[in-house]
């Protein structure tokens, strides 16, 4: 595993501050000097910093894991395996396929976030990782058309903003209709700001305020980001996981009008995920499993209202039924005690209550 200890160098204020708080510290107070160089401690800090996990306690608390194997996995921003740490089986790692391979493919994992635009996650790699990523979504202006970095052009009504070269940090952005040109710096001002509008919100208490702000500036966006932006993305994501949980929008209380809007939400996520995260993701499970809890709550309303037959509540339960048996599938795979390990048993229970209910609507249509 590689430490980079040059490359770590040149940041010099977290070199700086690793130096003193954790090399000279071990020398100093906890009297280790004539045991490890300074040179040695840096190097070990180095190969923590480049090549460590994240991972939880079973009490919640962060803290970062080494795997020989797993660290040396070859890097791709669409990824084709997944990792799930197990803190209840002494932090053992395991790593599966997320789509079918074929013999001899190689494994390849993410070393950032996937709901990252280009831009970002090149950052993240070259200044944590220290490698810069060639795959073919970052050779991809749209991002594999998902247009996820993509701006409005602020000099024709149809056309978007793109880096020419977008693993260039200064490359120039261009507008494929209207040939506008802007330069990175500008473009990367822009992003800071709605990124700072973005974090002022997520910093706000969970509760009805920060859903409706979160809304406030996902209609701001629109006439600025290309609707499957990052942050665009992001913000859906706040508001899938406040609708049903904050004050004045518990599940019980979600009109017809906001289940819809909480199962469209989900959806606009979802296809993002199919083609950065495809296959057995965490992040779509997640996703499925809140697509769902709308869906059957449609379909009953839709029923008692006379809007839906017998055999199409069926259908739209069997629907559900499926999301929740790929929700199980994916998340089978997690420690038990972990979040993801905890909703996959509810996602059982609540897809072995739908699959009776079911059959009981089947027999009585029968």
């Amino acid at each position: 595993m590689e430490h980079h200890e040059q490359a770590r160098r040149e940041n010099a204020d977290v070199w700086h501050a690793d130096r003193v708080n954790i090399a000279q510290y071990l020398r100093g107070p906890c009297k280790l000097a004539e045991r490890f160089s300074e040179e040695l401690i840096m190097q070990v800090v180095g190969v923590l910093e480049v090549n460590a996990f994240e991972a939880r306690t079973s009490q919640g608390y962060p803290l970062r894991c080494l795997y020989p194997y797993t660290g040396i996995l070859a890097h791709n921003c669409v990824p084709n395996t997944a990792r799930s740490i197990h803190p209840s089986e002494g932090y053992k790692i395991r790593l599966r396929a997320m789509v079918a391979l074929e013999a001899g493919q190689q494994l390849q994992h993410s070393y950032t976030y996937t709901l990252d635009g280009t831009a970002q996650r090149q950052a993240h790699l070259r200044e944590g990782k220290y490698f810069a990523c060639s795959c073919e979504r970052c050779l991809d202006a749209s991002e594999l058309q998902t247009h996820f970095s993509s701006m409005k052009c602020g000099q024709c009504t149809e056309g978007w903003l793109l880096p020419k070269h977008p693993t260039a940090m200064n490359s120039s952005w261009n507008c494929r209709a209207c040939d506008h040109s802007t330069s990175s710096e500008e473009v990367r001002q822009i992003v800071a700001a709605l990124q700072a509008e973005v974090n002022a919100v997520q910093a706000l208490e969970m509760g009805p305020k920060r859903l409706e702000e979160s809304e406030r500036l996902l209609r701001k966006y629109k006439s600025l980001l290309h609707p499957s932006h990052y942050i665009a993305t992001s913000l859906r994501q706040l508001l899938i996981e406040m609708y049903g949980r904050v004050q004045g929008y518990e599940m019980v209380q979600l009109t017809d009008q906001l289940l819809e809007r909480k199962a469209s939400l989900c959806r606009e996520v979802l296809r993002v995920l199919n083609i950065f995260e495809p296959g057995l993701s965490r992040a779509r499970a997640m996703n499925l499993y809140e697509l769902h809890v709308p869906l059957v709550l449609l379909a009953k309303s839709g029923f008692i209202a006379s809007k839906l037959s017998g055999g199409e509540l069926r259908a739209r339960l069997v629907d559900a039924i499926d999301l929740l048996k790929e929700c199980v599938e994916i998340l089978q795979h997690e420690d038990q005690r972990s979040q993801e390990g905890i909703l996959c048993g509810v996602a059982k229970q609540a897809l072995q209550q739908l699959t009776i209910s079911v059959e009981g609507l089947g027999s009585e249509l029968d």
